[in-house]
């Protein structure tokens, strides 16, 4: 009974956590509450990128157990946010696929977009 008991403290204690990605909507571990806002409308998502554009990834990650099922819109809005970190203004996004390995990241299931920007 109080391994069963530790073993479901354990759990949810790690869902209470943020996530390890840095390129995450969930909330990182000291910002339980939630992540910041960041404007992407200025971002524009188009079907070619030059040569010199940078590799770069947004993760959809469902963190709590209460957090929705990530989507591939939700994938691609954390990569333009992204984009706009880097300062950069276009992505030509290339894929969106389940991460390899969410538990890696401290995520139950997550979706990544992988894109180009510049």
């Amino acid at each position: 009974m109080n391994k069963t008991v530790f073993a479901l403290l354990a759990a949810l204690a790690l869902g209470a956590c943020g996530s390890t990605a840095p390129n995450t909507n969930a909330s990182d571990p000291i910002n339980i509450v939630g992540t910041t806002n960041i404007r992407v409308d200025d971002v524009q998502v188009v079907d070619s990128a030059p040569h010199s554009a940078i590799e770069i990834a947004g993760i959809d990650c469902r963190n709590k157990l209460w957090d929705p099922v990530p989507t591939a819109p939700r994938a691609i809005e954390t990569l333009k946010a992204e984009v706009r970190e880097l300062g950069k203004t276009h992505v030509f996004v290339r894929s969106v696929l389940p991460h390899p390995s969410p538990i890696s990241i401290n995520c139950w299931s997550a979706l990544e977009a992988r894109g180009l920007a510049f």
